[in-house]
């Protein structure tokens, strides 16, 4: 009897904690991923284009998580590229970004192709969808 009290006790703790938790998580997925990419559609919608030149490659453009670095005028600034962007592009030449004065630091490629592959993406979603439903679930319960 006591066993099972003591039991039922240590559930109730591992549900509450690991309801705040995915609270928790979810609440970091929304404030870092959603604020950015609306940001990026505000620049691209209202932005001015800009010609930045590519003042370096990056090293390997096999794979995924390849940056290069881009000048405009005396702003230096790097951005994740797509896997064939060595094919297309070569330092020294320029390429079109959208770019906003009240965002100074955020450039957005007039050409838009995929960063990130449809595995990654559908991972982060399923991600965030589990730890919201997770979260839903365990404050509907109580």
């Amino acid at each position: 009897m006591n066993q099972k009290k003591a039991d039922s006790k240590f559930n109730i703790k591992s549900i509450f904690s690991l309801k705040y938790l995915c609270l928790l998580v979810t609440l970091i997925f929304s404030v870092l991923i959603f604020p950015q990419k609306i940001k990026e559609i505000i620049i691209s919608n209202n932005g001015e284009i800009i010609n930045a030149a590519i003042i370096k490659m990056p090293e390997k453009c096999a794979g995924k998580n390849n940056f290069a670095d881009f000048k405009y005028l005396d702003h230096e600034f790097n951005k994740r590229v797509w896997k064939d962007f060595c094919k297309d592009y070569r330092q020294g030449e320029f390429i079109e970004f959208y770019h906003m004065d009240k965002y100074p630091k955020d450039y957005v490629f007039k050409v838009q192709k995929e960063t990130y592959s449809k595995v990654e993406l559908l991972s982060t979603i399923l991600l965030v969808h589990f730890f919201g439903g997770t979260t839903y679930y365990l404050f509907k319960t109580e």
